[in-house]
């Protein structure tokens, strides 16, 4: 079944990502360069998709694609807390960061 966190902005979903089913994944706009703290974000089973679809209905009618699993998301967050003193930008900076480059950033 859907977990539909469509009303949630990034910012809300990553504060609350541990009680976030870890089977489903992210989604975001498909057009990464208009992520933001404020973007809206969506939780959704993945394999909630129809034959021949690569993306389940909700998401792809709102523009928005799988950016990484929530159990990914959840590691992401865990490693960045483990790292000392954070803020929500700094989550987010660690989900691009992993993102972009498959691997966790390290802070000095």
């Amino acid at each position: 079944m859907p977990s539909d966190r469509s009303g949630s902005t990034l910012a809300e979903l990553l504060a609350t990502v541990e009680s976030l089913p870890w089977n489903h994944s992210l989604y975001l706009s498909a057009d990464d360069t208009t992520w933001s703290l404020g973007s809206h974000a969506l939780v959704w089973d993945q394999d909630d998709v129809d034959d021949g679809e690569a993306t389940p209905a909700v998401p792809a009618s709102l523009g928005m694609k799988s950016v990484l699993s929530i159990s990914t998301v959840q590691d992401i967050v865990s490693n960045r807390k483990q790292q000392g003193d954070w803020a929500l930008e700094d989550l987010y900076v660690a989900v691009l960061y992993y993102y972009r480059n498959d691997a966790f950033i390290r802070v000095p």
